[in-house]
């Protein structure tokens, strides 16, 4: 019986070795295809960007006070400054290989530029709605602050300003469709959005004791 035991050790050594050599080996294949796609993907010419993956803000229907005061017009002209630059916003995140595979290497800095554009006018909006706030024109932020979430925005000030305005008045049912609106947004990180869905349905809980 004893001698069976360095039979059985042999055999197990022999067996982690070879499930070591198919981990390497399928590594070493992984890192070869990585390495050839991104070789690929760099050597992808430069292309136009379509029309179509630009956005341009319609600011007729946003609710700007040509009346207001000094701090609030200096606030809406940057939102107008910002709605002048050009901006991309792509439907799901993209990594940089997949974006250099698509409109070229040559593209990049650009695409990148335009794409904080658009994170900037949603910053703008932000800041708009707040100023509009303290001003005195409640309904007019919340239009602003919902254009931001209308726009896929990925800023939590966005939700939370949002979700206490719909609990003080008591509405579950915008709360609801802040939710889902939540769930829709694919660039946010787990962690953030998980942290707003839990503060969006405290204060639902707080509305539906009204």
């Amino acid at each position: 019986m004893a001698f069976l035991i360095p039979v059985i050790f042999f055999w197990l050594a022999l067996l982690f070795a070879a499930v070591l050599w198919w981990r390497f080996r399928k590594r070493g294949n992984s890192i070869a295809e990585l390495i050839e796609d991104e070789r690929a993907a760099n050597d992808t010419r430069k292309r136009s960007l379509e029309e179509e993956l630009f956005y341009s803000p319609d600011l007729s229907v946003l609710p700007f006070h040509d009346n207001a005061g000094d701090a609030l017009l200096a606030v809406q002209d940057n939102v107008r400054a910002c709605a002048g630059r050009k901006m991309i916003r792509f439907g799901k995140p993209m990594k940089n290989i997949e974006l250099k595979r698509a409109y070229g290497v040559g593209n990049l800095e650009a695409i990148a530029q335009y794409e904080e554009n658009y994170h900037r006018y949603c910053r703008s909006l932000i800041s708009w709605s707040e100023g509009l706030i303290a001003n005195g024109f409640d309904k007019d932020g919340m239009d602003v602050l919902e254009e931001t979430v209308r726009l896929g925005s990925e800023y939590k000030k966005s939700f939370t300003l949002l979700a206490d305005r719909y609990a003080a008045a008591g509405d579950t049912c915008k709360l609801d469709t802040l939710l889902k609106q939540l769930d829709s947004i694919y660039f946010m990180d787990n962690n953030s959005k998980n942290a707003i869905n839990s503060y969006i349905n405290k204060k639902k809980a707080e509305a539906s004791q009204q």
